[in-house]
């Protein structure tokens, strides 16, 4: 009895045309294009911001941190504040009040997540910045200490080791839609 009811639904689906493509060319569709929409969920590649910088300071302090801002390739200055995304504000006096903050305006609509890791690379070249300015005064004192602190790198990847289900591995798009194939393959 078993037997021949599935006998009688592979010859029903083996004649239509229709059901063989809803079988299988359209799951086969569905993973590429959740594959391609997914594709940069875990990456960092194309965060890019624009920032206008007001230095009011004009120290070496802030001189160091807008040299350190140049080479970073992911956020690129601007001359025009209505460009900008970000707009930095370095007050007077900050290269010698070390309690003297950076005023950050946000320009545009960005999510809060987009905001943390601009801020997130500002505050690596602010903190290297500040270490070197640390680094100089105190060559005078204890050139081994002025050395040590110098060689010090202040970047995220050598602050943070992130783990993705306790692997270092990020999951590629075809990974990340596995659960879109499961909603799929219930339908």
């Amino acid at each position: 009895m078993f037997r021949a009811m599935i006998f009688k639904e592979l010859l029903l689906v083996l004649r239509d045309k229709y059901a063989l493509i809803a079988l299988f060319v359209l799951p086969a569709i569905f993973i590429l294009i959740m594959s391609i929409a997914m594709q940069d969920s875990f990456t960092n590649k194309n965060i890019e911001f624009t920032l206008y910088i007001q230095d009011a300071d004009h120290s070496s302090v802030s001189q160091s941190i807008l040299s350190k801002i140049e080479k970073d390739k992911k956020i690129h200055l601007t001359k025009k504040k209505e460009t900008a995304q970000f707009l930095m504000k370095i007050p007077k006096y900050y290269g010698m009040d070390l309690t003297s903050k950076v005023d950050i305006d946000v320009m545009g609509i960005l999510k809060s997540d987009q905001i943390n890791a601009f801020k997130g690379m500002l505050l690596e070249n602010i903190l290297s910045a500040r270490l070197n300015g640390v680094s100089q005064n105190i060559e005078k004192n204890s050139p081994l200490t002025a050395s040590i602190l110098s060689s010090l790198k202040i970047s995220t990847d050598t602050i943070f080791q992130v783990h993705y289900n306790s692997s270092q591995n990020i999951p590629n798009a075809t990974q990340q839609s596995v659960p879109a194939w499961i909603v799929f393959g219930m339908f």
